[in-house]
């Protein structure tokens, strides 16, 4: 039996999983060497679908924190120039207060947001 200590209710999850995803959008940061920098808009949603495997694996938000802080600044992945950019929007999209949820429910609002990023803009809503 596979019991859940998720605090809060599935409509709950889903409106911070819509909170968290249009901060993920709207978010921008630069990638690459100096003078050479690109501008990355929003997030690949594959890179926010391999942290919310390392969740449901790991079930340690500490951990989880930990590793995005150092994912930016990591040679880990790095198969475009965009990646490194697509990890700082990571960082800074997801705030203090979702580090301190339950991880039951962190797991819920990481899954309902990656499969939101991956529905077309206008069914958003």
């Amino acid at each position: 039996m596979n019991e859940s200590n998720a605090t809060l209710t599935p409509q709950e999850h889903i409106a911070l999983a819509k909170q968290l995803c249009h901060r993920l959008e709207k978010s921008s940061s630069l990638a690459g060497p100096v003078g050479e920098s690109t501008k990355v808009q929003g997030v690949d949603p594959n890179e926010l679908k391999k942290l919310y495997t390392f969740l449901i694996r790991h079930r340690n938000l500490n951990q989880l924190m930990k590793l995005i802080d150092k994912l930016p600044e990591s040679n880990f992945a790095r198969r475009s120039g965009k990646t490194p950019g697509y990890h700082k929007n990571i960082k800074s999209s997801i705030d203090a207060a979702f580090y301190r949820l339950p991880v039951d429910d962190a797991i819920q609002i990481l899954g309902w947001t990656c499969r939101l990023l991956r529905r077309p803009k206008e069914g958003r809503r």
